[in-house]
């Protein structure tokens, strides 16, 4: 008997994409699949219409709870769901309909998990779609491949994605692998880096098999005042990882994780100086003085003068100037985006 793959989609006030999006699950050319729809309490049709749907296809499962955020409702997908392999899917997404056949094929010579290619498709207010392609070289590499050439993979699009890779439920079950639901951003790379800690060998297909919906609205475009603390979270597990299978010593690998922090530290900086709600001196100084992240950085790994000199006034502290350079080089950005037009 085929092998049951539980496919789990969160779905929050998704209701001009569900019809579009289920209906690219259950046209899978593999038929063995549980369909958990985890409705996070939407406020729109989204749970009549995955119970309505529910009623014509017996793969699918409804779900529904009060919203947590779309990690609660992921570990939730990963409380009941009994496939031998777990994929997850946006509500808003497409799948090529030879996905799962497709991700499947790549469970030989003992590999743990399966990455695919993807289309993103940048959809504006106007409705203008700009589609980028990420493909990769059909290939099988261990773990301490993929921790020593880390940043490189995570450059080229594989690691973050939750939704192009097909995952062993056992290695998830064995190791009570769950979506941390105390951060709003980053939680996918989260779960994919700690899986990979109990991989040893990862296929990597060259085919497209997934469609990325990018829209104005979306998280990844808002702005987060707490940031920092959501991407120390996630560095913490990053760090572990690599550690565990001497990443760092490749110094490339390093010099690349060293840049990485630094784009955190300034990122998280003029997170705050966009906020409106927040007290932004008291916030700037208070990662100014974790000095964790400053004291780890060094000025030969920081790739532009720029970025040298922002460090350098890091390093002693200097609210006042750091927030006059990123101040500085907002109004660069906006002029040269006025005259671009």
């Amino acid at each position: 008997m085929k092998k049951l793959v539980s496919i789990i989609v969160p779905v929050y006030n998704s209701e001009n994409f569900l019809f579009e999006n289920i209906s690219s699950i259950l046209n899978q050319t593999y038929y063995n699949i549980e369909v958990l729809l985890i409705n996070d309490g939407s406020s729109d049709r989204s749970l009549s219409i995955c119970k309505e749907l529910a009623q014509k296809d017996q793969r699918i499962f409804v779900i529904n709870q009060e919203n947590k955020g779309v990690s609660a409702a992921r570990n939730k997908g990963l409380e009941i769901a009994q496939g031998h392999y777990i994929l997850f899917v946006d509500s808003d997404d497409i799948l090529e309909k030879n996905m799962i056949m497709g991700l499947l094929r790549g469970f030989e010579n003992n590999i743990d998990l399966v990455i695919c290619g993807y289309n993103v498709q940048h959809l504006s207010k106007e409705k203008k779609v700009k589609n980028e392609k990420i493909i990769f070289e059909r290939k099988i590499v261990s773990v301490e491949d993929i921790s020593r050439n880390y940043w490189e993979y995570f450059r080229k699009g594989a690691i973050n994605p939750l939704w192009n890779k097909l995952f062993k439920s056992s290695i998830i079950k064995n190791e009570g692998l769950k979506f941390p639901e105390n951060i709003k951003m980053g939680e996918d790379g989260y779960f994919v880096v700690n899986y990979l800690k109990s991989c040893q060998n990862i296929m990597f297909t060259n085919d497209i098999y997934y469609n990325y919906m990018v829209y104005p609205y979306q998280s990844s475009q808002k702005i987060f005042p707490d940031y920092y603390e959501m991407m120390r979270i996630n560095f913490g597990m990053i760090e572990s990882f690599l550690n565990q299978y001497n990443g760092l010593d490749n110094e490339q690998n390093f010099k690349y994780h060293q840049n990485e922090l630094f784009k955190v530290l300034k990122h998280s900086i003029v997170s705050i100086e966009k906020s409106k709600q927040i007290d932004k001196k008291h916030n700037i100084k208070y990662i100014l003085n974790e000095n964790e992240v400053t004291r780890k950085i060094s000025y030969q790994n920081i790739s532009s003068k720029r970025n040298k000199l922002f460090l350098f006034f890091f390093k002693r502290k200097n609210t006042l100037i750091i927030r006059i350079l990123i101040s500085v080089e907002n109004l660069i950005f906006l002029w040269r985006k006025k005259w671009k037009k």
